[in-house]
């Protein structure tokens, strides 16, 4: 089995894609909250079997609390990189991943 665990903050991520300045993330995402959690993928080769979703702390997170940009975007982008495929931002990590951590179980 296949174990992906993508580590999530977008909004340290977009300042590091767009190396932007702190004015310019204070301008650009005031009253915006970053979204922080743990997405872990479980599958074998590109299919998916299942995931967990919780927070920093550990807490388990509902999905369908989620937002279109944080299901439509940033979990797309996940699922793309779990099955080898482009995911949208063309970059090394999908969009909003500080970090990815990959074991065959």
């Amino acid at each position: 089995m296949r174990k992906v665990t993508f580590y999530i903050d977008d909004l340290e991520w977009f300042r590091n894609f767009y190396d932007l300045t702190d004015k310019q993330m204070k301008d650009l995402f005031l009253d915006k909250d970053s979204f922080k959690v743990i997405y872990t993928l479980y599958g074998e080769k590109d299919e998916i079997y299942h995931y967990t979703l919780t927070d920093y702390d550990g807490n388990k997170i509902d999905y369908n609390t989620l937002n279109g940009f944080q299901r439509g975007v940033v979990f797309y982008d996940c699922w793309a990189y779990f099955a080898g495929r482009k995911h949208y931002w063309g970059g090394e990590k999908p969009c909003g991943v500080m970090c990815i951590e990959e074991v065959e179980q």
